[in-house]
């Protein structure tokens, strides 16, 4: 612990005051005392490396930041973004932009609330050759977690086989630079996760977006009088009507279901004495977040 705080504080002052008084290591038959003195040496370390991690990194700052943009907290960038760059995400994906795709998604930002972040630079945007839930697979065989998330992934309906679509929409991910030492928290791994979470709330405003603009167009219909059938009629109604479930839907995925499991969460961060805890409450709310009926729809009740 003091050995990350020598790494990234040049005046080490902290671990100055950490090793200034150390305590005599007396042998004894029981080793009651050296465990006792490697206990407070334990503790005034990990107490050391948080405190770093909390005032000079801000973890919790941070966290909010990738909250904004994979959990869509304050998501108005992402409006901005879908009317921005709609024509390209429905590419072919071989067709699409990358550098135009990046050029949008940073207008989006400084136009919406998050040219507030302080953290909105290390935010970008790429398209991948395989879905996230391809990739996130490789990470979860080989434990009991693991088939537990991927069982969870099945239940979805977004195992590997039935997703086919190439386009930029289905492919769009969001990714974030994580800088030493807060990659000690986010992982590759763990960033992965918040891309799956990403990729399932993208997907729905992208078809909320695609339902709205339907409903217009056959709104102004019914206004000229071009059309006006039964048929067309029907299907304004089940246009509305899903536009009314998706918006629904999304209101309870984020303010419902993902805003409780964070407060936790951040009550967790504070609450914690080293750096072990924080890791295990992140990697649990994260988990919670996949896993969770409540978080994804089925297939089949979609």
């Amino acid at each position: 612990y003091l050995n990350v705080v020598k790494e990234c504080q040049s005046a080490s002052s902290v671990v100055g005051e950490a090793t200034s008084h150390p305590a005599d290591i007396i042998y004894e038959p029981n080793n009651r005392n050296l465990l006792a003195t490697l206990e407070r040496a334990y503790n005034v370390a990990s107490q050391s490396l948080l405190s770093f991690l909390h005032e000079k990194v801000d973890i919790v700052g941070r966290l909010r930041s990738i909250k904004r943009y994979f959990l869509l907290d304050q998501g108005d960038f992402l409006l901005h973004f879908i009317d921005s760059a709609g024509d390209e995400l429905e590419k072919d994906i071989s067709q699409v932009s990358v550098r135009r795709l990046q050029s949008l998604f940073e207008l989006a930002v400084k136009m919406s609330s998050s040219a507030t972040d302080p953290y909105n630079e290390d935010a970008f945007c790429n398209v991948s050759t395989s879905n996230a839930t391809d990739t996130l697979s490789n990470f979860f065989k080989g434990t009991e977690k693991g088939r537990r998330n991927l069982s969870a992934l099945e239940r979805l309906g977004l195992e590997t086989s039935s997703i086919d679509k190439k386009d930029g929409a289905h492919l769009f991910r969001m990714d974030y630079k994580v800088s030493w030492p807060f990659s000690l928290l986010v992982t590759r791994k763990t960033l992965m996760k918040y891309q799956l979470i990403f990729s399932h709330l993208f997907q729905f405003k992208f078809l909320e977006r695609k339902l709205a603009m339907a409903w217009q167009d056959q709104q102004l219909l019914r206004r000229q009088r071009l059309d006006g059938t039964e048929g067309s009629l029907k299907e304004s109604l089940m246009c509305k009507e899903m536009l009314h479930f998706v918006n629904n839907y999304l209101s309870y995925l984020t303010f419902e279901t993902i805003e409780p499991k964070w407060q936790q969460l951040e009550e967790k961060l504070l609450r914690a004495t080293n750096l072990d805890e924080c890791i295990e409450s992140h990697e649990a709310f994260l988990d919670q977040v996949i896993q969770s009926s409540e978080t994804y729809l089925q297939a089949n009740s979609a």
